[in-house]
């Protein structure tokens, strides 16, 4: 992922917005999947946070961020 992020950085005048994009999508999938789809983006020359969102939304369940955060124990959050 630090190679995806590092040359995400090189590619766009301000980067910001892609990188919190990027950091968002963990409220909606799983890290596994997001790495997944990094990778993919990766191998065809892709770094477009869009077109990983698009990704993960057509290729993975996702989940469910509300239910998650209530399934927690305080042990969880550390």
């Amino acid at each position: 992922m630090e190679t995806y992020v590092e040359k995400l950085i090189l590619q766009k005048k301000d980067p910001t917005f892609s990188l919190n994009t990027l950091l968002a999508l963990k409220v909606h999938y799983y890290t596994e999947d997001i790495l997944k789809a990094i990778d993919r983006a990766m191998k065809h020359g892709v770094y477009d946070v869009k077109t990983i969102e698009r990704f993960l939304k057509t290729h993975t369940q996702g989940r469910d961020a509300i239910k998650t955060l209530f399934d927690q124990t305080p042990d969880d959050e550390n």
